[in-house]
């Protein structure tokens, strides 16, 4: 009885519900993923998307584990390590064209995602 019971917890935990995200939370994504310097509010994706904020983000949660705004400071920061690491442009350039207020603004969230700041990044991909 006690085995039974624990096979029955350990079956119904887990999620048997495997379904693929819905179509609209693709166009979402991509609206997140390719944002670059303009920054798309969650009303407006969830308005192209033709679903309701609130209702965005939780589907987002699910589909992803985390919000669209972390998703989003992921892509930027990835789209800025990227150019840091393959290009010669300045900071301050990538800074705006990856969609952060400065420099100032993407050496703290690089710094608190990467561990070090963009221009130990470059230097670090030049001794490479």
């Amino acid at each position: 009885s006690l085995m039974l019971n624990l096979v029955d917890a350990v079956v119904t935990s887990e999620p048997s519900d495997r379904r693929a995200p819905p179509p609209w939370l693709r166009v979402a994504t991509e609206l997140l993923s390719d944002s670059g310097a303009q920054t798309p509010t969650i009303s407006e994706i969830a308005a192209v998307a033709g679903v309701h904020r609130v209702h965005l983000a939780r589907a987002f949660r699910t589909f992803h584990g985390c919000s669209p705004a972390t998703f989003q400071r992921q892509r930027r920061l990835e789209r800025a390590a990227g150019l840091i690491r393959h290009s010669r442009r300045s900071l301050s350039d990538i800074a705006l064209s990856c969609g952060f207020v400065d420099q100032s603004h993407m050496t703290t969230a690089f710094r608190r995602h990467h561990g070090v700041t963009p221009a130990e990044w470059r230097r670090a991909s030049d001794t490479a």
